[in-house]
């Protein structure tokens, strides 16, 4: 999002602003506008597909409630683990909390994997 920002409020600023909205324009203007296309692009353009892809992880999940204890917290573990703290590792860890009442022992395998990463690159 931060790369689109900039280019969003690089693209604005070559729009050439009367001299009297000059000062206005840095201070609220490009912010504004800068703010509202680039969440428009996140929403619309980028959010579909990546719904789409969370939505297709969750029934997957949902699918592997017969696996068993192990593979399944390993599935999860691995999930939450892959992308630390991006939506893969949402996917997992929200299927995870929603599981709490039925199957506990998922949060097990989720937070081992959650500290794993900081703690390898506090190692290394």
């Amino acid at each position: 999002a931060g790369y689109i920002a900039g280019v969003v409020v690089n693209q604005l600023k070559k729009i050439k602003l009367p001299t009297s909205l000059k000062s206005l324009g840095s201070i609220f203007l490009y912010p504004l506008f800068g703010t509202l296309i680039t969440g428009g692009i996140i929403v619309w353009v980028i959010g579909t597909p990546i719904a789409a892809v969370m939505e297709g992880l969750t029934s997957w999940l949902a699918g592997l409630g017969d696996v068993g204890k192990i593979p399944l917290a390993t599935i999860l573990g691995g999930m939450t683990a892959f992308d630390m703290g991006g939506p893969v590792n949402k996917v997992a860890t929200l299927f995870a909390q929603t599981q709490v009442d039925t199957l506990p022992y998922l949060m097990g395998g989720v937070g081992v994997a959650i500290c794993t990463p900081p703690i390898g690159m506090g190692l290394a």
